[in-house]
Formats: structure tokens, C-alpha cells, sequence
């Protein structure tokens, strides 16, 4: 199974950091914060404690790899050319679509570049079925995949009586059942697999590398989120005190009164979750940095969302108010943080978005590519890699910015996000993200030969001198014609 690489999370910190440490002590009752809204960037001026600065960058591998975006392929050419080449001439028979001049000379070209020796002595159009007889293996393939890992089919096909003797290559639409041809494993030609390992091995490295400040990271926001939670927490138990205690439907002369006492369990459930983490547990909800996109500050929240008419009903949204109290840590804690390690983190956090262009450019589709195209799309894979590991930190190109926005993180799931850094438009961080989705584009642009999803492939047969079948293929129309570029998988130098 080809290695794949997954989107980064971070861990929690197994570094607990007691709040005393960085002069975090309650001091007395304080407001909640009011607002959840963005407030401005926070600069990153003064690191707390953490691994010293570092003197290089990510040590990241070459992405100057060879890899190609996989191209759909039905059939082989390169076994077709092997028949081709046993005679001397031949007769092309086209079906009722492929007639003309046009459809003559392909056929015409495709011979001649699976095999330079053989020539096209006759022309004539045919429909497959009135070259061979009927067979269900026109209808329901039999498909293996060969020694050089393209498709062949077995199939019991016979001349029609009356086709005259002689090497004919027979082309036509094929006529297979919609629902056999897709239930056919797909095969394909071209991998990413050299540049899906440089990136694994890249990541690796990079974590390696960015642990100690990681870890750092997160045992500092945990400490500075439980001391937001020693500031508020026991208010917030304190004004709940009155839903301590689940009282019976019947208790209430209303359906508005059993709501708000619905509402009161459900937010003193929440805040009784933090307090254990403000009591010295274990802390799920705190904070921790996560590499999505870049670096940010998200919160895991496994309460329930306690319903839209509760913060009404009860006065006060509780929920909002304790993500405001780990906003109020992602902005304490992002400003003691190292710059230059934070460009770094945020660095690697890029990957992200490299590694989704790649996957998605990786799934096999049905195109071909020019070859400059190729080497273009592997040099901007390469440049992305240069400025991975690029020794530039610019330490003053990003800022933090404070959020309150839903964030999926791979192997966390569902967060809450805090805080996200901010890099200008010109900082390296920046051109790897845009790198990355416009090498996405280039690629999807620059494929040949696209056809409409519903396309059906051609079946071909070439019979030899003495009436027999000698070979029988399905074949995607683009793999054999596709403009000037050869059949798939044929190398024009290497031809005979």
C-alpha cells in the first residue's frame, strides 16, 4: 500500500506546566471577557522559557522527485505493438463512428507509432460485429492486470466467415455493459508515491525537529488556560448553583420554566468538566497548537451544545463564556511564544495544504500530459520543497490573531479554534499555501484529453494472416489518440 501522509495534528502536551511558573496566580475576581470577536494581532515579543532559537530551518528533503499525476488506462499498447509488429501490412477497419479521413489517418498514426515497419495497406469501414462474431466478452470484460501492470482481457472471439483472410485491425466503440465496466478494478499509469514519501519523510523530520517547542507550546497554554479557569470557574458554579440538583417535569408550572431548569443541567455539566481541569485533572478541553493550514490555537469542546434558547432562558451563555476563557489563553500564551519558532511551526503546518494538492492531483483520472507540462508540475513540486526547508525565519511576517470559528482537525476532530498566525502576503509561509493550490490548478489545467465522464471505451481486435484472433483489448480513446502524443506508455525514442 502506497504511503500516505496524513494532515498534522498535535498532541496534548505531556509537559504539565504549573501556572506559579509564569507568574500566572489568580488575582482576585475579575469579568469575563466580553466579546468573542477577533481582537487585533497579538505580536509574539516575549518568549517564555521553550528550546533555544533556532539556527536553521526545517531540515526538509528535495521534493525534486520524479512523479507523474496517474492516467487512467484501459489497455496495452505496448502488447499491442508487440502483435503489430509480426506482419507486414495490414487492413484497418473502422466502426461506423471512427469513418472519415480524419478517424483513417489516426489509425493510420497509431500503427505506425506501435509499429514504424508495419504499413495500413487498406481501409475500410466496419463495425466490430461485422469482423467478429457475437461473444459476451464484448458485453462483460474479463479483466487481469499483466506483468507490467496494464489490463489484458481473455476473450473467445472468432472471425466472420466471410472477412477475407489478412492482418486486420478492427477499432470500433465498445458495447459493454455500463454496470460490468465500472464494477472492473481501475488501473492506472503514472504514481506519486517518490513524492508522497518525500513528503511523509519530511514531516517525520520536521516533527522531530519542532518537538521540544510543540511541546513547550501547549504545557504553556494549558497552564495559562487553567488559571483563566481558577479566575471564573467557581463564579460560574456559584451563579448555577440552583440547577445543582435535576428536578421532575412536574416541579414546574410551565414548559418555559422546565426549559430554563433544561438549559441550567446542561451548562453547569459544562462548567463542572472545566472545573475538574481547574482542580488539576486531566485537561481535554485546554487549548494545544495544531498544524492545519499553517499553526493555530483550537480547543477540543466534548460538551454538547447546551441549544440555542438557553443563553436567553438562563441569562448567560456559559459555553461562550468558556471558550472566551481559552481565547483569553491563546492570546496570553501565543504572545510569550518564540517567533522564530512559530514561522517554523507554521511552516510545517503549510504541508497541509501541499499534501491535499497532492492527493487530490494523485487520483487516477482519465487525461494525458504533455511532457513539458510534467516538468513544469515537478519543478513548482520541487520549489515548494525549497522553501519548506528554506533557513529564512522572518520572524516579523506573522502576527496571531484571535478567532472563535468551528476547525476540523485530523485526529482530533471536531475544535473550536482560538487563535490562528497570520503571515503576510510576501513571508515564505504565505507563497508555499499559494504554491500549493496553484500547482493544483496548473496540473488540472494542462491535462489533455478530458472526456465526458460517461465516455465509453473502444474495443479492439487484431486478427493475423491466417483468420485468427491474435489479440482483442479495450482501450480508452485519449491512451491511443490524444493530439501528438504517443500511446500511453509508448516512448517515441525507444520505438523500433
Amino acid at each position: 500500500m502506497p504511503r500516505r501522509l496524513q494532515p498534522l495534528d498535535r498532541r496534548t502536551s505531556r509537559v504539565a506546566l504549573a501556572a506559579v511558573a509564569f507568574g500566572l496566580g489568580a488575582c482576585g475576581p475579575r469579568q469575563a471577557p466580553l466579546s468573542a470577536a477577533p481582537v487585533g494581532g497579538v505580536a509574539t515579543s516575549r518568549p517564555i522559557g521553550g528550546p533555544p532559537a533556532p539556527v536553521q530551518g526545517l531540515g526538509f528533503p528535495s521534493l525534486a522527485v520524479a512523479w507523474t499525476p496517474p492516467m487512467l488506462t484501459a489497455g496495452d499498447p505496448r502488447a499491442l505493438a508487440e502483435v503489430l509488429r509480426r506482419g507486414e501490412d495490414l487492413t484497418l477497419a473502422l466502426g461506423p463512428r471512427l469513418a472519415g479521413g480524419a478517424w483513417e489517418q489516426r489509425g493510420a498514426g497509431l500503427v505506425a507509432a506501435l509499429s514504424p515497419t508495419t504499413r495500413v495497406t487498406g481501409r475500410r469501414s466496419a463495425g466490430l460485429l461485422e469482423v467478429v462474431e457475437p461473444s459476451p466478452d464484448l458485453k462483460l470484460p474479463r479483466r487481469a492486470v499483466g506483468p507490467t501492470g496494464r489490463p489484458h482481457y481473455t476473450a473467445s472471439l472468432k472471425l466472420h466467415a466471410g472477412w477475407p483472410k489478412g492482418q486486420v485491425l478492427a477499432l470500433d466503440d465498445a458495447e459493454v455493459e455500463v454496470g460490468a465496466w465500472e464494477s472492473l478494478p481501475a488501473v492506472s499509469v503514472g504514481s506519486c508515491e517518490p513524492a508522497m514519501q518525500a513528503l511523509a519523510a519530511g514531516q517525520e523530520q520536521a516533527l522531530a525537529q519542532l518537538g521540544p517547542f510543540l511541546d513547550h507550546a501547549d504545557g504553556l497554554l494549558a497552564a495559562m488556560y487553567r488559571a483563566e479557569l481558577r479566575a471564573f470557574v467557581p463564579g460560574f458554579l456559584k451563579e448555577l448553583a440552583v440547577y445543582a440538583v435535576a428536578r421532575p417535569r412536574e416541579a414546574f408550572a410551565d414548559e418555559e420554566q422546565w426549559a430554563q431548569h433544561q438549559c441550567g443541567l446542561a451548562y453547569r455539566e459544562q462548567v463542572e468538566r472545566h472545573a475538574k481541569c481547574n482542580a488539576g485533572g486531566r485537561c481535554p478541553d485546554a487549548p494545544r497548537l495544531v498544524l492545519v493550514g499553517g499553526v493555530r490555537i483550537a480547543s477540543v469542546d466534548a460538551s454538547p451544545d447546551a441549544g440555542e434558547r438557553c443563553p436567553a432562558l438562563v441569562g448567560r451563555d456559559y459555553g461562550a463564556e468558556l471558550r472566551r476563557l481559552g481565547q483569553s489563553a491563546a492570546e496570553a500564551a501565543s504572545a510569550a511564544l518564540s517567533p522564530e519558532w512559530t514561522m517554523l511551526a507554521d511552516r510545517l503546518g503549510t504541508l497541509t495544504e501541499v499534501h491535499a494538492t497532492l492527493e487530490d492531483l494523485c487520483t487516477p483520472r482519465r487525461r494525458r500530459f504533455a511532457s513539458a507540462d510534467l516538468e513544469e508540475a515537478r519543478q513548482r513540486l520541487a520549489d515548494l520543497g525549497g522553501a519548506l526547508a528554506s533557513d529564512v525565519f522572518e520572524p516579523a511576517a506573522g502576527r496571531w490573531q484571535i478567532r472563535d470559528e468551528p476547525l476540523y482537525v485530523p485526529g482530533l476532530g471536531p475544535t473550536r479554534e482560538m487563535a490562528r498566525f497570520e503571515v503576510v502576503v510576501t513571508a515564505i509561509n504565505a507563497g508555499i499555501v499559494a504554491g500549493a493550490r496553484a500547482l493544483r490548478e496548473f496540473v488540472l489545467a494542462r491535462s489533455l484529453c478530458r472526456p465526458a465522464q460517461s465516455a465509453a471505451p473502444l474495443a479492439l481486435v487484431l486478427a493475423e494472416q491466417q483468420g485468427a484472433v491474435a489479440f482483442f483489448s479495450f482501450f480508452y480513446e485519449e491512451e491511443l489518440f490524444c493530439g501528438s502524443l504517443p500511446p500511453l506508455g509508448i516512448d517515441p525514442a525507444a520505438a523500433p
